[in-house]
């Protein structure tokens, strides 16, 4: 029952991710298609690349999950924990580019 719990957890919290993903990705283009121009910038560009790159990184946390859950897990606990720092790292690029718009 415990394992279970968790499994509707991860599920719930995966899907609570994906739709504010999913949100901030529909806002950007919405501003994209409002105002082209932003394109021009290397800033935005440059985080649009990040933006992909943690889109990427959402889809091979979906795959890792499926592995998980057949019992095909591959990678050791310090590779996940390594894995788990990404997104941080890329948050913290995107909003430093968001804000300070080098």
């Amino acid at each position: 029952a415990g394992l279970e719990r968790f499994a509707v957890m991860e599920r719930r919290l995966f899907s609570i991710m994906t739709l504010g993903g999913a949100l901030a990705v529909l806002f950007g283009l919405a501003m994209i298609v409002a105002e082209p121009l932003y394109l021009q910038q290397q800033w935005l560009r440059a985080k649009l690349v990040l933006v992909a790159a943690l889109v990427g990184y959402h889809i091979w946390c979906r795959a890792l999950m499926h592995a998980l859950r057949t019992g095909r897990n591959a990678h050791s606990q310090r590779w996940y924990r390594i894995f788990n720092e990404i997104p941080a790292l890329l948050l913290i690029a995107i909003v430093v580019l968001a804000v300070v718009k080098p």
